[in-house]
């Protein structure tokens, strides 16, 4: 697909904006957002676990869980009012930029200090603050994706997109496993200001025009419409698949280090490191996303049903969970990693293409991304908790079926979507 495309006539009530080239869009904003992906899951599922374990090795389970539980609350209300804002946010500098700075700049200062604290309430403190402005960032660049660009480009940016979250993570598990501590900390947040500041400088958005009252922007913001989508029956699942989906993935990820620390035993993997293993589980589990993407990719140009996407993840991402249950080593971890890699990237194709499907009002087109967006969050909120209490009853077994479980209720939710095929 041409990468260039012109301006293209928007979807009915859609405004129209004057769109960036699409190649230059992308040049800037994919390695800002793999960055900021290497942040989240270098410093959630390396720095974080070891360092609550180097202070507080008996209790850091649940420690963990209560930190990414208040993380998971805040990063909620983070997302969802990142994309709200841009409902009507209207500046010189466009609706993003000066949220897309601003955030920014707190969140790189705040993870920096997260690893110079010895104490688990002022780790959870700082965490909690970083959580909300790093997802309401989040929260207001997703609106970019189809606003920034044309209507015919918008499922190639949406594929590109889903390539930072894997590859961010790969680069974040590994720059914190070689640095670790107070260092991996600074360096990821350095180098996640430094793309931030290309992208503003080199990719920057039109002026959005001056300040006035805009009826979309009122009926955004009005309280007695902030729900009014959820009545919207494919929205509503959408929201609840998504839930599910995140929900199944935290339920294992946060813990991995913990399994392999706990369970398998350091002599038993790679380097006899915690972090360099689990660097290398995101390195296999990138490269099966990436052939994940393709395939998806490739199915994508031939249908244009969502459901197989869908449904097809939920099955995969299941069978992914339960290898660790059969065998608890390190090859079942892998293989966990590399099947659930591939689930994800085959899903994550047409993941913004189904946000953007069950939209029920392109006047809150922010407001609404921002909610099915924090499902992301709101998946740390179940998955935690829900993992600590499973090992501390039944064991780390519990959690990957669990994650299974989890997977196969998003592809329920799916099979009931009437406006997705």
């Amino acid at each position: 697909m041409a990468m260039t495309t012109p301006l293209t006539a928007p979807r009915v009530g859609e405004p129209a904006v004057q769109h960036v080239s699409t190649t230059r869009f992308l040049t800037f904003l994919l390695p800002m957002a793999m960055t900021m992906y290497g942040a989240f899951q270098g410093g959630q599922f390396v720095l974080l676990p070891i360092q609550l374990q180097n202070i507080d090795p008996k209790g850091k389970v649940l420690d963990l869980a209560v930190v990414v539980v208040a993380c998971a609350v805040s990063g909620a209300l983070g997302v969802s009012g990142g994309g709200w804002v841009t409902d009507f946010t209207r500046t010189r500098w466009g609706g993003r930029p000066p949220w897309l700075l601003g955030m920014g700049l707190v969140s790189t200062a705040l993870f920096a200090a997260i690893g110079f604290q010895t104490d688990v309430l002022m780790i959870g403190a700082l965490a909690t603050i970083f959580w909300f402005t790093l997802n309401f960032f989040q929260g207001a660049l997703l609106t970019a994706l189809s606003a920034r660009t044309p209507p015919n480009d918008r499922t190639f940016v949406a594929a590109m997109f889903a390539v930072a979250g894997p590859i961010g993570g790969l680069y974040g598990y590994n720059l914190a496993a070689l640095t670790g501590g107070a260092l991996g900390y600074v360096a990821l947040a350095a180098s996640f200001l430094a793309f931030l500041a290309l992208y503003l400088i080199f990719a920057p958005e039109a002026a959005s025009g001056p300040r006035r009252a805009r009826p979309e922007a009122a009926l955004a913001g009005r309280p007695d419409t902030i729900f009014a989508s959820f009545r919207r029956r494919d929205f509503l699942l959408a929201f609840i698949f998504r839930i599910a989906l995140f929900s199944g993935q935290a339920t294992i990820m946060n813990y991995v280090v913990y399994f392999m620390v706990d369970r398998i035993g350091l002599d038993a993997i790679p380097a006899h490191s915690a972090e360099i293993a689990n660097g290398q589980i995101a390195s296999v589990r990138t490269v099966f996303t990436l052939v994940g993407l393709a395939l998806g990719m490739a199915l994508a140009r031939r249908t244009a049903r969502m459901k197989i996407f869908l449904q097809g993840y939920a099955l995969l991402m299941a069978a992914a969970a339960l290898g660790p249950v059969f065998s608890a080593d390190w090859n079942m971890l892998l293989f966990y990693g590399a099947l659930g890699g591939f689930a994800w990237g085959f899903y994550a194709t047409v993941d913004i293409a189904l946000m953007n499907v069950v939209l029920p009002n392109p006047a809150t087109r922010g407001r609404d991304l921002g909610m099915l967006a924090m499902t992301g969050a709101l998946g740390q909120l179940v998955g935690p908790p829900l993992a600590s209490g499973l090992i501390h009853s039944l064991g780390y077994s519990s959690m990957f079926e669990a994650g299974a479980i989890l997977s196969l209720c998003a592809g329920l939710a799916a099979g009931f979507m009437k406006g997705v095929r």
